[in-house]
């Protein structure tokens, strides 16, 4: 198994399965550090820049759901992108940082990462008239958190037609029983998967 493969496996454990390939290609060309960790109740993640020898780093919590990673993914990177374009010239969280975590939101915008309901959130964030602000991150955040508190229920129980997220942050429509499992279209996509019946879902509203 290479050591490619084996990141992977470890990124499909924290983030949608529809950016593992994007984040690999980040970590990988930026050399970066990526140290997964234990609850914290100061902050969900940070970037340490270069030093005494030792590349970027960047630490996120773990008990985050996909989203709310993927989104401190972006916001950490953010930092990473602005030290390589002006070092410690700059605030931490000034004009230039918000520009670049803007940029990077907007990137995973109509890739079939999120559900529709953060999507739009993040869509208001990226696109607000008002400009980029704090509060539109807070609400983004308690969106994605919602998903983390909603409880979860077994496929078997939904209806024809529901739509459910899986744990790997990838959104279908519950399709019809086939022998021993449920067709289930991805959304966003044209691939039909067969899905168990006894799979822990959280259904979007």
């Amino acid at each position: 198994m290479s050591d490619e493969h084996q990141y992977k496996v470890i990124l499909r454990r924290f983030l949608p399965e529809n950016y593992v390939d994007t984040a690999f290609v980040l970590l990988k060309n930026d050399n970066v550090n990526l140290k997964i960790t234990k609850t914290r109740n100061t902050k969900l993640g940070d970037y340490r820049p270069p030093f005494n020898g030792k590349g970027h780093r960047i630490t996120i919590n773990g008990e985050l759901n996909p989203f709310e990673f993927l989104i401190t993914f972006l916001h950490e990177f953010a930092h990473l992108n602005i030290n390589k374009s002006f070092g410690n010239k700059v605030k931490p969280h000034g004009k230039e940082w918000k520009l670049e975590f803007r940029n990077l939101l907007s990137t995973v915008l109509k890739k079939d990462i999120f559900p529709t309901e953060i999507e739009e959130k993040i869509e208001k964030v990226v696109f607000s008239k008002k400009g980029f602000s704090n509060i539109l991150i807070d609400e983004l955040r308690l969106k994605m958190g919602e998903y983390s508190k909603r409880q979860k229920i077994l496929v078997k129980d939904l209806e024809i037609g529901t739509k459910f997220l899986l744990k790997s942050g990838r959104t279908f429509v519950l399709g019809e029983k086939r022998r021993t499992r449920y067709s289930c279209k991805e959304i966003g996509g044209h691939r039909v998967f067969s899905v168990h019946p006894l799979a822990e879902v959280v259904e979007v509203l």
